[in-house]
């Protein structure tokens, strides 16, 4: 008995799960950042209910440019640890090291973006909006 019905089922069962199979030997990604952000919602029912719970971002130690249209944000204390930040035109999330400088064509809805990160083995934390960063910075 040959493997071929093995591979075409394989193959199949990879198709319909929606990935892609690309030429063994390439390893380079052309697809843009859209493509690459990170896919972790806050409140996402797809996690275990056995996974720790993360705290809430400190929002004292977040600060938001206006003038720059930058958001600052502090080191997390794990080294896998990733901030996402969700915006309207990028609801699946958007990875954010150190700054991130908004784009001029954006309109920063303070309801609507929403900063937030994840720990390994963890829920994602409880998401902070950018209208909160801004009003406790102003405090």
């Amino acid at each position: 008995m040959t493997s071929t019905p093995r591979l075409f089922l394989g193959a199949a069962a990879l198709a319909l799960a929606g990935c892609e199979t690309s030429p063994r030997g390439t390893t380079a990604d052309t697809r843009g950042p859209e493509v690459l952000a990170l896919r972790v919602q806050p409140d996402s029912p797809a996690l275990s209910p056995t996974q720790q719970e993360s705290a809430k971002p400190d929002v004292t130690r977040l600060g938001y440019d206006a003038g720059r249209r930058t958001l600052r944000v502090y080191e997390l204390p794990e080294k896998a640890a990733r901030w996402v930040l969700t915006l309207p035109g990028a609801p699946m999330g958007v990875p954010v090291d150190g700054e991130y400088e908004f784009p001029a064509n954006m309109d920063c809805d303070l309801d609507q973006v929403v900063l937030f990160y994840t720990l390994p083995n963890h829920r994602p934390s409880p998401g902070v909006s950018l209208r909160e960063i801004v009003e406790t910075a102003a405090k």
